[in-house]
């Protein structure tokens, strides 16, 4: 049972570093391209492949047996829909990344680069989620695992204080973010559990096909 959940947790950060590398990689080029290098600002690039991607992938590797631990399976074409789903997750995340932080060209660096920060927040925690997960995350049956619960309490955690502490904000190198900047950290996540609830959604569907056929 703990060697199947040891190669679950596996994949899982497989799937979770796939979808965030591939993001990062568009949000850089399309900075470089449209905003110039210093969107993609030492602060972002510390903070996503240091920081962040360290603690989802730890918690991920802690990760507990349940009840479907048992029932885990990965085939070869289970696989390649992962590695489909994670290239097309992470795309679709750093393309509205890259759209959130170029409606802030206008506005200070500073600004931009608080969207960034704070949409890897919010993305990163959705991304961990949902490669997790084999059903949807928004079913009332499972509940939240304690390494989940922990990284969410620490994303909540910097959140609040980048949004109510000027100084943290300042330290970070940012600027204190606003509304607007809270409400456009939304849309990346919007994208990757749409991404993968979608997938799940069709997975599922395929596999009820699948046993009423065998019935």
């Amino acid at each position: 049972l703990y060697a199947k959940q040891t190669k679950r947790n596996v994949d899982g950060i497989k799937d979770y570093l796939l979808t965030s590398q591939t993001a990062r990689l568009i949000v850089i080029i399309s900075a470089v391209m449209t905003l110039g290098a210093g969107a993609a600002c030492a602060a972002l690039t510390l903070a996503w492949g240091l920081l962040l991607d360290f603690a989802v992938a730890l918690t991920l590797a802690l990760e507990r047996p349940d009840n479907n631990t048992i029932m885990y399976r990965l085939s070869k074409k289970r696989t390649k829909e992962s590695f489909s789903l994670g290239l097309l997750a992470g795309a679709l995340w750093g393309i509205a990344m890259s759209i959130c932080i170029t409606l802030h060209t206008g506005v200070v660096m500073g600004s931009v680069s608080s969207v960034a920060i704070l949409s890897l927040l919010v993305a990163s925690v959705a991304a961990a989620g949902e490669a997790r997960r084999d059903t949807s995350i928004l079913s009332p049956k499972r509940l939240i695992s304690p390494s989940g619960f922990m990284i969410l309490c620490f994303t909540a955690a910097l959140i609040v204080l980048l949004t109510v502490s000027s100084g943290f904000s300042s330290f970070i190198g940012i600027d204190q973010p606003k509304q607007t900047e809270l409400l456009l950290s939304i849309i990346p996540a919007a994208a990757v559990i749409i991404t993968y609830e979608i997938s799940k959604t069709i997975r599922l569907y395929q596999n009820s096909i699948k046993a009423k056929k065998k019935t």
